[in-house]
């Protein structure tokens, strides 16, 4: 992957009710790129008409999610989530094995049925492949740990009136969202609960529960 210029790390932002994911990429892992995900996420959701007070964003005590900060500044990945957007967001207990066993079970899927199924040839077939992965994973793939529905059909069970579309929000390179000199908008951030970037055989996945 490396060899045709495709992103080192995964963002994975994995949402635990419907077990629906939303993933974003980037070259570095750093609490900026952490920081855009969660913001784009959270300006996604409100976007559909979720209330942001009733969203929790859990991730671990990674320092690219303010798990070594004393002092929160306002543009940090925790004050972006509880200041800008009234989400809130709480780290995992420290010492707990299994607070992650989620989006690992995630990552250990997407290993097999996405990175090693498909050959990558430059970073717009990479997008593109990622995009339909993702749009399939959320509203095509049985899950047998869920009755063998798929997110969209538990979303169509559980919140009715929340369109499918929210599952539309697309792998993006997370450098992207980085303005451009002079632009004076500043990118938006990411959702419930994120894991610390662990290694894996193609990518980095830093995790947003």
């Amino acid at each position: 992957m490396q060899a045709n210029g495709l992103p080192r790390f995964q963002y994975t932002i994995r949402e635990l009710s419907c077990g629906a994911q939303f993933l974003a990429y980037s070259n570095e892992l750093t609490k900026t790129y952490a920081t855009f995900a969660a913001d784009r996420f959270l300006a996604h959701l409100k976007a559909h008409g979720i209330d942001l007070s009733k969203v929790s964003i859990r991730s671990d005590l990674g320092s690219e999610f303010d798990g070594d900060t004393v002092h929160y500044l306002p543009e940090s990945f925790h004050q972006t989530i509880e200041k800008k957007w009234a989400a809130r967001h709480q780290f995992n207990p420290p010492a707990c094995p299994n607070a992650n066993a989620d989006v690992e079970s995630v990552h250990a899927t997407i290993e097999g049925e996405f990175y090693d199924a498909q050959v990558f040839g430059c970073r717009s077939d990479f997008f593109a492949k990622a995009a339909t992965y993702q749009i399939w994973y959320n509203v095509a793939r049985k899950n047998s740990s869920r009755d063998y529905k798929n997110p969209a059909d538990l979303l169509a069970l559980k919140a009715p009136k929340t369109s499918p579309k929210i599952f539309l929000l697309h792998p993006i390179p997370l450098e992207s969202l980085i303005p451009v000199q002079g632009h004076k908008q500043r990118p938006s951030v990411a959702f419930p609960g994120i894991e610390r970037a662990h290694r894996q055989k193609h990518v980095r996945h830093p995790c947003l529960t």
